[in-house]
C-alpha cells in the first residue's frame, strides 16, 4: 500500500481456512451470542460510529469476501 501497511493475510492464517478464521474471530472480546463485532477506521484519527456505538456488527459474508480477497 502507498502507507506501506499490510495488504495481506500474515502466513500464519494461510493455514486456516475461513471457517477457522471466523470461529476465532468470534472469541473476541467484542464478539456476544456468536455475532462478530469490528471496531473499524472512519476518517483519519476517528473511529466509525453507528447508532451512538463504536463497535460494529460485521457479517460472516463479508469478513468471507475480505479473507478471499486478501488471498488473491
Amino acid at each position: 500500500s502507498s502507507a506501506d501497511l499490510p495488504v495481506m493475510i500474515p502466513s500464519i492464517l494461510t493455514k486456516h481456512s475461513n471457517q477457522e478464521i471466523i470461529d476465532l474471530m468470534k472469541l473476541d472480546k467484542k464478539s456476544e451470542a456468536g455475532v462478530i463485532y469490528m471496531v473499524l477506521p472512519g476518517d483519519i484519527g476517528r473511529i466509525h460510529r453507528e447508532d451512538g456505538k463504536y463497535k460494529v456488527e460485521v457479517k460472516e459474508e463479508e469478513i468471507v469476501r475480505a479473507l478471499d480477497y486478501l488471498r488473491s
